[in-house]
């Protein structure tokens, strides 16, 4: 953003032409790995439902200029590619650690499809030394990709690294059971009825509700499910615990991003076509909570 924003002069519109700029570069960053899965996969039936679901999905409206960008750490092949590579043990688990590591890199919010790649690969069936060899390909590759933009920055774009002075720092997890009050806007608890409401309208913009379709799957595709079900585990924790200092309706680009296990959890459903059916259906009932939040002021702390 620092490269673009020059180059649209020093005008009151710079701003938002240099956002709308990022919506684009990313709109397109989704476009081609959405191309490359569907090319390494032959474009079968299962990822054409598959890409299908994630065009349909709420987080994908965010690609049409939403001004914060939590959602450049989504990654439509990461999942896909990681799945794959810890059946067969080949480069595709590379591949997808390496996109799990870029969406970090382009946002902190990646390091939750880092760490449910490093869960799903322990996780997965095989014998100890097969699960600690894929941890270590997918530690290895995801950091890779995750710091190799400090030579992006130094080497070619000639930025510096500092770190951000920023606002004063304050707590980004969600209280237990109080409300508490954070640069002038009220964290609802947890276990506080606004706080149960926030994150029941969360887990249906994300998709969360696709988890018991995917389930359904299990006899059927007993490996994909299993990853699916250990990648799953840090995006529930990050949803539950990571409080958006906008709230749910003005951080709703945090909140898709803390859960990329919805695409893990729409390849799985892809798999049958009743399946992607019901969640498709599931994504359009979706897409009433995320207006529903995004227009509704209570949503605002």
């Amino acid at each position: 953003m620092l490269q673009l924003y020059p180059r649209f002069g020093p005008t009151d519109a710079a701003p938002e032409r240099t956002l709308l700029a990022m919506s684009r570069l990313a709109t397109g960053w989704f476009v081609v790995c959405a191309l490359a899965i569907g090319v390494l996969e032959s474009w079968s039936a299962v990822v054409l439902r598959y890409l299908g679901l994630a065009v349909l999905a709420p987080a994908a409206l965010l690609y049409f200029g939403w001004r914060e960008l939590g959602y450049l750490s989504l990654n439509v092949a990461a999942f896909p590619l990681l799945v794959r590579g810890f059946r067969d043990g080949g480069a595709r688990l590379e591949g997808g650690s390496a996109l799990a590591g870029i969406g970090a890199a382009l946002h902190g919010s990646g390091l939750v499809s880092l760490a449910g790649a490093w869960m799903a690969a322990l996780g997965a069936s095989g014998r100890l030394i097969q699960r600690a060899g894929r941890a270590l390909r997918v530690t290895a590759w995801g950091t890779a990709a995750y710091l190799g933009w400090i030579a992006l920055y130094v080497i070619i774009l000639k930025l510096p690294i500092s770190p951000d002075p920023g606002p004063q720092a304050f707590s980004s997890w969600r209280p237990w059971s109080v409300d508490e009050i954070r640069e002038g806007r009220v964290a609802a608890a947890i276990l506080s009825a606004t706080g149960a409401r926030d994150l029941a309208m969360s887990a249906w913009v994300v998709g969360a509700p696709l988890l018991f379709v995917a389930v359904s799957l299990w006899r059927r595709q007993p490996h994909e499910v299993r990853v699916a079900l250990w990648y799953l585990v840090p995006s529930v924790l990050f949803v539950i615990f990571r409080w958006p200092f906008e709230g749910v309706g003005g951080g709703m680009d945090l909140v898709v991003a803390g859960f990329p296990a919805f695409y893990a959890l729409a390849w799985v459903c892809a798999h049958d076509s009743r399946r992607t059916t019901i969640a498709a259906a599931l994504l359009v009932s979706a897409h009433y909570a995320f207006w529903r939040v995004v227009l509704d002021d209570r949503f605002v702390p």
